[in-house]
């Protein structure tokens, strides 16, 4: 899930004024999966709209 850390980084530091790199491990592996559920939540979406 390391590839997605990029995105999740961008998200907390952006939306929620947070630090990622200073999450404990549990804490970035939620966060993950958690950017990985909307990412695939909006494409849903987005594809149901056609």
């Amino acid at each position: 899930m390391q590839w997605l850390a990029p995105q999740s980084r961008f998200l907390l530091k952006n939306l929620f004024k947070r630090n990622y790199d200073h999450l404990r491990p549990s804490a970035q592996k939620t966060i993950n999966w958690t950017v990985l559920g909307v990412d695939v939540a909006a494409i849903w979406l987005l594809l149901s709209m056609l």
